[in-house]
């Protein structure tokens, strides 16, 4: 099923320093986030409206995030519960595996379903580790449902930026809609 849906793009390379709660605007809400006090923010990159970002690492390299809020206020993924996440792996898988084999990746491992209470809803975390031109990366898919509003979140961490993970645990942790 294709979404309308509204980006929000949030990268994050610098040391995980966090400033004050900022909102941000997307097509299907606005959303709050603790964001470091180093990004700057720059407007169509990699074809999202909104971004921030940070110092690249030394070896050309970013950790990165991507928010997207759907405007329909229900998804068959917005069911975040044991069965949903079920459903929700199974079908990551797949679409993990389809992507790998497009791009001529190798999949290393899948991470352990996570399921989260936020302070205004729920979220799935979904993770994967990959091999891409000899570079390994981790990605981590983000299911969350806001005040009844549906916001997917990825994100990408190449291995050379891997201490940023915790920021970007700590960031959708305290994701807020407005």
């Amino acid at each position: 099923m294709l979404l309308r849906i509204g980006c929000l793009a949030i990268c994050l390379f610098t040391n995980v320093a966090w400033g004050k709660y900022a909102s941000y605007k997307t097509y299907a809400g606005t959303v709050s986030l603790d964001l470091s006090a180093n990004w700057i923010v720059t407007k169509n990159i990699w074809g999202l409206p909104l971004s921030f970002l940070g110092p690249m690492q030394t070896d050309g390299t970013r950790a990165a995030l991507t928010i997207i809020g759907a405007k329909e206020k229900h998804t068959p993924i917005a069911d975040i519960s044991p069965k949903g996440a079920e459903i929700a792996l199974k079908e990551y898988k797949a679409e993990r595996t389809q992507w790998l084999s497009q791009k001529q990746a190798t999949s290393l491992q899948y991470l352990p379903v996570e399921e989260r209470k936020l302070e205004q809803g729920k979220m799935l975390v979904l993770g994967h580790v990959y091999e891409k031109r000899s570079r390994r990366y981790t990605q981590l898919t983000f299911k969350v449902l806001c005040q009844k509003q549906y916001y997917h979140a990825v994100a990408l961490v190449p291995a050379t930026s891997e201490s940023y993970l915790g920021g970007i645990h700590t960031m959708m942790n305290g994701l807020k809609c407005l």
